[in-house]
């Protein structure tokens, strides 16, 4: 069976600024939002998960900008 996704997630720093980027400067699609609280923290694995999610769309691709307000954001 081939491999298949339905999206890509992509986080980001600043979800307003990611989403004037990609929509546009891209041409992606805003196609819905939701927040992800504290009862998805087990599922997760990521003790008391707060963050903001935006799918968006364009040909066929879907990204979904992930902006986390708990926990930090760590990396380089």
């Amino acid at each position: 069976m081939p491999l298949s996704f339905s999206h890509v997630g992509i986080c980001v720093s600043d979800l307003d600024r990611s989403l004037r980027f990609y929509c546009e400067g891209l041409g992606f699609a805003h196609v819905f939002s939701h927040h992800v609280g504290r009862e998805f923290a087990g599922l997760m694995e990521l003790e008391g998960v707060e963050l903001e999610s935006r799918m968006i769309a364009r040909d066929g691709v879907t990204l979904e900008l992930l902006a986390f307000a708990h926990p930090d954001p760590c990396g380089s």
